[in-house]
């Protein structure tokens, strides 16, 4: 049975990150590094291959976790779309490599691989 969190935050198959990787740009990652902070705009859009990022809010009296991406996992919502600034912020939890494409990449991604946009959509939206 496929449940809202399978939604929210699916794996993507070999495949699909094979798809993706010609598109974006691999990086080596460390312990620690923000990937993106809250209030920022334009952020980038990462697929995990190794290791594990976390997203936090850190808006309120206690930074809360809302999600751990683990390898084939990505991150974004809708946000990354509309161009509005984050609410939350993405930083690893220990080394390791993202696959990253920048706001018109993923944009381009949406609009020409429709097996990918339509897994990568319905993740936003449920993260909303």
């Amino acid at each position: 049975m496929i449940t809202d969190h399978d939604i929210a935050f699916p794996t993507l198959t070999a495949a699909q990150i094979d798809a993706l990787r010609p598109r974006g740009t691999l990086r080596q990652v460390s312990r620690g590094e923000i990937l993106w902070e809250e209030g920022e705009r334009g952020m980038a859009f990462f697929v995990v291959l190794q290791g594990e990022m976390e997203v936090v809010d850190p808006s309120g009296d206690e930074v809360r976790q809302i999600a751990v991406h683990r390898p084939g996992e990505f991150s974004g919502d809708v946000d990354m779309l509309s161009g509005r600034t984050s609410l939350v912020r993405a930083r690893m939890l220990g080394p390791g490599q993202v696959l990253e494409l920048d706001s018109d990449g993923l944009r381009r991604v949406i609009r020409e691989i429709p097996e990918i946009s339509e897994v990568l959509l319905r993740a936003f939206l449920m993260r909303r």
